[in-house]
């Protein structure tokens, strides 16, 4: 902890020094007249954050001071000696304004210039105008907001394609999500937490029905600390921007038996919105892959090497409405609903070829496996807010309701080389799951640049899983087995209350934060009468601060402390059986693991270039990992444990540049440095790897309705407690071509153009070596056709509350 904070008041201190070197060298005078006024985009009248607004003298153009616009796009510029003046306003993407005209005498004034529209640039390319592309994705003090409509490669696909080229992000061959190198994140629908776990909500959510995601990796103390990383929040498109009835439809069809669509329709009036929208989802995953094992015994290895086909398939619907009811300009109610079903299921043909050395056996022989996981789910939400008259000052509830009904079920069997049945296991689990979440924000301002939150939230949750096992007889019957099977009931609550004070001094804004909750969980096991409870109270302190160095350069700093609670089926403390050569078994004694986690941010605008930096500093302490080892001949036990702690420090960099007026390229990349330092029954886990990663997304805007995207990136080796897997190349390309007054929009699709995706690893423990790769059908071709009615119109919004109510808007 102690290296970390003094590694992270270096970075501070070596970033001020690189910046006061190139920065403006002019100092602020203090007092003085003032400039007040907020930034809007026409388009739209949406606060643009981050404008640059710069205040020259009249006579000469000379450049006196300047400043930023703050997260709701109002600004103060304070200090002015009586003069006349020129303010600039501009922002990238945008026409620049001019305000000409401003005198100030000896006498103290404060001139409000109201508000103030920028325009987005627009400009002529051989007849056709060509709009300027919004940045794919725009960096908060808190946050980055990525925008989900640009990105044509994945429009067919689920949230986890569009996340593969999202900043901080990875996603392997196999769809599990990591946030900065962890599979431990909070996913937020609309602000919500999901009942889901999060790679199954994630696989569930269509990517044309998204508005835009946000990645908030040091979440303020307003917002659950659960989760290593941080947080990824969905934002499912709602409404169009226009008066009287807009909608959306989309279908999506592609090779290998893969089909989608969506449709989503909303009636807005003055004070009024309404949506109703539902999807349909079903692909198919075709793949090959194969395993070798070796297990060391006493005088001899045994050797289990196979080769399978395997197909998986993603099916689901969902269903959702809402409304916003905005009553006067002080008080609105939010309203919405979701109800989906959804199925993934996986069938695989596995040839097995068994030896041992010196030779004494060999045997081959064939596993046909299949297994589904789903069920349904339902969701429902009111919210209400009530606004003063003094800005900021605002209360707000929410409350909402999750359930869901999980159905899990495998079936294995083998079959020796005359095709005869020889063994078989099937295993299932069942039962419902349920939470309650009601929470309470108050917002209070303190003068003119502060202001004071505080809330409150409870959060109830109850499941049930029953888990059944059953073996084949000689009759080929499969027979109930009582010891393996088990009846579990999970009940978690936790209450929060928190306070978060916000403030800025001249250039430097500060967020000091503090969070504090009580867990209540108690785990019955049915039958035996045995039980584990938990009953503590953790504190999560956090601190956000920015400050602008000049009016192009933004600078950022935070700390925040993060919890991440085990799963449940980490604390099963019973055998389950998966398959005859993998048997799982949790602990219920298992500690949550601790995170300390810092940042530093820098970004600046150069020309047509935006560039950011954030350096990051991650150390987390009670580790929990996936242990394997041998539980029998060609037989491993998987389980979980506090191994020890590990630190990760790594640089993520973005670079945005418009090269010509047709051609937009992004490059993004990250660089890690990961040591784990822990042991478990005597064995030694420490590990460190150098991981990096890059993604280059190019777009041609090639006329004003035909666009070319191109999305190529590269993630390196890394490695886990017992692991070490091999890195990897992917690129996908799509063409857009807008018809009928882009009322009608057709999107091809080309998914891994070279077939380089795959995932490929090396597990090592005691007793027993294992090596896999599994590789997916591709490439992966898919059509899209989009239909606007009445010019569906997605709400563009740059602002960010400063950690306020940016995660749970719904009006």
């Amino acid at each position: 902890m102690k290296k970390a904070l003094l590694l992270f008041i270096a970075l501070l201190f070596i970033v001020s020094i690189l910046e006061a070197q190139r920065g403006n060298k002019k100092t602020r005078v203090s007092g003085g007249n003032k400039i007040i006024g907020k930034v809007i985009d026409s388009s739209d009248s949406k606060p643009i954050e981050y404008s640059n607004l710069v205040l020259l003298m009249a006579e000469d153009s000379t450049q006196i001071t300047g400043t930023i616009t703050n997260d709701i796009g109002e600004f103060l510029i304070d200090g002015i000696r009586p003069n006349e003046y020129l303010l600039k306003i501009s922002f990238i993407g945008y026409e620049s304004e001019f305000i000409e005209n401003i005198k100030f005498t000896g006498k103290l004034n404060v001139l409000d210039l109201g508000i103030i529209t920028l325009t987005p640039i627009a400009y002529e390319l051989d007849g056709a105008t060509v709009i300027a592309n919004k940045s794919p994705v725009e960096y908060h003090i808190d946050k980055k907001v990525i925008n989900v409509s640009g990105q044509n490669t994945s429009i067919s696909g689920s949230a986890v394609e569009v996340l593969e080229n999202v900043p901080s992000v990875e996603v392997d061959i196999e769809g599990n999500v990591s946030l900065r190198g962890s599979g431990s994140f909070t996913l937020l629908i609309d602000g919500r937490p999901t009942i889901l776990d999060p790679n199954d909500a994630l696989q569930q959510i269509p990517a044309s029905t998204i508005e835009n995601i946000e990645i908030v990796t040091n979440p303020s103390a307003k917002f659950d600390p659960e989760g290593v990383s941080g947080i990824i929040n969905i934002i499912m498109k709602k409404r169009g921007e226009y008066v009287g009835v807009s909608g959306i439809v989309n279908v999506n069809v592609g090779l290998d038996e893969k089909y989608s669509g969506d449709v989503l329709a909303s009636y807005k009036t003055n004070g009024y919105s309404f949506y109703l929208g539902g999807d349909y989802r079903n692909h198919k995953y075709p793949g090959t892959g194969e395993e070798r094992r070796i297990t060391f015994n006493d005088g001899f290895d045994s050797y289990l090497n196979s080769t399978n086909t395997n197909s998986r398939f993603r099916k689901g619907y969902n269903f959702s409405g809402g409304a916003d009811l905005i009553f006067d300009q002080k008080n609105a109610l939010g309203l919405s609903f979701r109800y989906g079903d959804r199925s993934g299921t996986r069938n695989s043909n596995v040839n097995f070829h068994e030896f041992t050395i010196p030779f004494t056996t060999e045997e081959e022989y064939k596993n046909i496996s299949e297994g589904e996981r789903g069920g349904d789910r339902f969701s429902s939400s009111i919210n209400y807010k009530l606004k003063f008259d003094q800005d900021k000052h605002e209360i707000s509830a929410d409350i909402s309701y999750q359930k869901r009904n999980g159905e899990e079920y495998t079936l294995n069997e083998y079959y020796d080389e005359d095709g005869l049945l020889t063994s078989g296991r099937k295993n299932t689990e069942d039962g419902p799951s349920e939470r309650i979440r009601a929470k309470l924000d108050y917002s209070l301002p303190l003068g003119e640049l502060s202001y004071l939150e505080a809330g409150i939230q409870s959060e109830i949750g109850q499941s049930e899983d029953d888990s059944k096992s059953f073996i084949i007889d000689e009759n080929n019957n499969y027979l109930f087995q009582d010891e393996f099977s088990y009846l579990v009931n999970y009940d978690r609550n936790i209450h929060s209350i928190y306070s978060i004070f916000n403030s800025k001094i001249k250039k430097f804004g500060y967020q000091l934060g503090l969070r504090t909750e009580y867990t209540d969980r108690l785990i019955k096991l049915s039958g035996i009468g045995e039980k584990s409870t938990i009953k503590r109270w953790d504190y999560f302190p956090t601190i956000h601060t920015s400050y602008s160095l000049n009016e192009l350069v933004q600078f950022m700093a935070s700390y925040t402390k993060r919890i991440r609670r085990p799963r449940g089926y980490y604390l099963e403390p019973f055998l389950t059986w998966e398959d005859q050569n993998n048997v799982r078994r949790g602990d219920p004694d298992i500690e949550p693991e601790y995170i300390n986690s810092f940042e530093v941010a820098y970004q600046t605008h150069i020309d047509e270039v935006i560039l950011s930096i954030e350096t990051y500093y991650r150390e987390r302490k009670n580790k929990i990992e996936r242990i394997r080892s041998l539980y029998d001949t060609d037989v491993t036990l998987t389980t979980v444990a506090n191994v020890g702690k590990d630190q990760t420090l790594g640089t993520e960099f973005m670079v945005d540049a418009d090269l010509f007026k047709i051609w937009n390229l992004t490059l993004l990349g990250n660089l890690s440095q990961y040591k784990l330092e822990g042991n478990y029954n005597g064995n030694d886990f420490s590990r460190d790897n150098f991981n990096w990663s890059l993604r280059l997304n190019s777009t041609f805007n090639i006329s004003e309705n035909t666009k070319l995207q191109f999305n190529g990136r590269y993630s390196g080796p890394s490695v886990s407690a017992q692991a070490e897997y091999e890195g990897y190349f992917s690129a996908d390309l799509s063409v857009k071509q807008n018809l009928w007054q882009k009322k009608l929009a057709l999107t091809l699709q080309i998914r891994d153009i070279f077939q380089t995706s795959k995932r490929e690893g090396t597990t090592f423990g005691q007793g027993f070596e294992s090596y896999t790769l599994w590789e997916r059908k591709s490439p992966v071709v898919m059509l899209n056709i989009s239909l606007n009615l009445n010019n569906f119109k997605q709400k563009r919004d740059r602002s960010t509350q400063n950690g306020r109510e940016d995660l749970d808007e719904e009006f």
